[in-house]
């Protein structure tokens, strides 16, 4: 059988066939006309992709998968139950707007605490204690049973990405570890990446989402602004990674936004009204020369698309540390160049 997450996904935002693939709404963005493509591989793999721009990991989050969901265990074909499946255009439950999830997420921050250890952690990652403060940075705890029943009493959960029917009760998704709100322009908190305590497949961060549950929504690509106390620089730097975007606006004293994956950019183009006239983009120096150009092939197109929209870009560059927070910290020389 297809994994249980990928079939009820099809059930709720429905599917058409496009040759010899299948056409559903992507779970990792705000998906208005169907743009993930499923087909079947000749070993058998499930094949995802969307023709958006998101990011295979950003829609294996957002689904509650892993890379080895995708491989078949054998026992059945694959194609075959998506040739047997109806077509129908049903959908999944709307995402709350912005100012709901904004309410529901801050009654949230208010009944969790951040344990010692994970204060640590943000401690050691050059954080101080009014920033940890200010980032309203909370533990997801393991059991939250009590937790999601008050939530419930108090606010309707249905389209509240993290949160979905599972056997008639409300349940609450996401490993432990530590939540980090994704702040909007308006400065609305739309949604949380978790730093796991735990890897999984090699992740450690992944996006509060339960489009795979019963009046669950999606968590979107989402782009998360980080606001510095005191704002020094009048451009914005772009980069990804919640944590990497707080760390570096305080550092640098000026606006960050941070999007959910190298590819998930284009709310950023949506809301170009909101950025000033000059962007710089910070993106992950990876080791990797098979990575880092397909990084590089992000940000260009992402600078070309601002660049229509009338906003000089700027590249930055710096040589040892990965991440643009780690550089600041270390003191690297960071460059910045024109394509």
């Amino acid at each position: 059988m297809l994994p249980v997450e990928l079939s009820r996904h099809i059930d709720r935002a429905g599917m058409r066939r496009a040759g010899s693939s299948w056409l559903t709404r992507c779970p990792a963005h705000d998906d208005r006309a169907p743009s993930l493509s499923v087909s079947i591989g000749r070993d058998g793999r499930i094949l995802l992709k969307c023709h958006a721009g998101c990011s295979l990991e950003a829609i294996l989050d957002a689904l509650g998968l892993t890379v080895k969901d995708l491989f078949s265990r054998g026992d059945t074909d694959w194609r075959d139950e998506l040739f047997a499946r109806p077509v129908f255009a049903s959908g999944e439950h709307d995402r709350k707007p912005d100012q709901y999830l904004d309410q529901v997420y801050r009654r949230l921050i208010g009944l969790l605490t951040l344990s010692r250890a994970h204060r640590e952690h943000l401690l050691g990652r050059g954080m101080t204690s009014s920033m940890i403060e200010r980032g309203l940075y909370r533990t997801l705890p393991v059991r939250r049973r009590g937790l999601v029943e008050h939530l419930a009493r108090e606010f309707d959960l249905s389209g509240v990405p993290g949160f979905g029917l599972k056997s008639g009760r409300w349940v609450m998704t996401g490993s432990p570890g530590i939540l980090l709100p994704v702040v909007s322009a308006e400065q609305k908190i739309v949604g949380f990446q978790v730093r796991m305590d735990r890897d999984q497949d090699g992740l450690r961060y992944k996006h509060l989402s339960s489009s795979w549950l019963e009046k669950g929504a999606s968590s979107g690509a989402r782009v998360h602004v980080a606001i510095p106390r005191v704002v020094c620089r009048s451009e914005v730097w772009i980069t990804e990674g919640v944590l990497k975007a707080d760390i570096a606006a305080h550092v640098l004293g000026a606006v960050v936004w941070a999007v959910p994956g190298v590819s998930n950019w284009r709310e950023v183009v949506e809301n170009w009204c909101c950025l000033p006239r000059h962007v710089v983009v910070a993106y992950d120096n990876d080791k990797k020369r098979k990575t880092k150009k397909a990084v590089r092939g992000h940000a260009y197109r992402l600078a070309d698309a601002l660049r229509q929209k009338s906003i000089a870009v700027h590249f930055a560059v710096w040589r040892n540390e990965k991440g643009l927070d780690d550089a600041l910290l270390a003191g690297e020389r960071i460059r910045l160049w024109r394509r």
